[in-house]
């Protein structure tokens, strides 16, 4: 197809001007990573987000940031109103980045959880959590939280779905599509 000799052809372009200009794309990697670490950071998250709405089309929602300065505006509004920490396990949270490629990870840097993984990377359905927190909380339910990570990370959880989707328990049916009457003791709020 014409799209995809047009990716290969751009690749090899960019190749072949990587290896003709090996010193401004050293300078610019040192620029990025080192003199703006923020800056490069939130750029590559938000490279991240936009391929993976476009792979998950079927998502309730609109993605809802511009560029990745809205992004980062997005996380300044948040560490301003909770804090620099993550709202559910209070680690402080890192921009720590690791080469493309090598598999490093670290947990404890700064991740877009989307509470409901049914919802697109909406303003009100994004928290920035830790990268540890946003892996362990993928495999669970929200009426398993208790169980597994106990009440009071699950409490907080809950505390912030209800200040982000008041409608309660009809508005979390319907977007999690899991009837939430059966579990109500792990999710209401005293």
């Amino acid at each position: 197809s014409i799209n995809l000799k047009n990716r290969e052809y751009m690749r090899k372009y960019k190749k072949e001007w990587d290896l003709k200009n090996q010193e401004r794309v050293k300078r610019r990697r040192r620029e990025l990573y080192h003199e703006y670490p923020e800056k490069s950071y939130f750029e590559r998250i938000f490279s991240h987000m936009k391929v993976r709405a476009k792979k998950h089309k079927n998502k309730i929602g609109h993605f809802d940031f511009k560029d990745s300065q809205d992004l980062r505006n997005y996380w300044h509004e948040q560490r301003e109103k909770i804090g620099p920490n993550c709202p559910i396990t209070h680690q402080p949270l890192t921009i720590i980045q690791f080469s493309q490629g090598t598999g490093n990870q670290c947990y404890t840097n700064l991740s877009p959880d989307r509470l409901f993984s049914s919802i697109t990377y909406t303003k009100q359905n994004v928290l920035f959590t830790s990268a540890g927190w946003n892996v362990s909380k993928a495999r669970f339910k929200f009426y398993e939280l208790p169980v597994y990570c106990g009440d009071q990370l699950a409490q907080r959880v809950f505390k912030i779905l209800h200040e982000r989707f008041p409608g309660g328990e009809d508005e979390w049916e319907k977007i999690d599509g899991i009837d939430w009457g059966k579990h109500r003791q792990y999710y209401e709020m005293e």
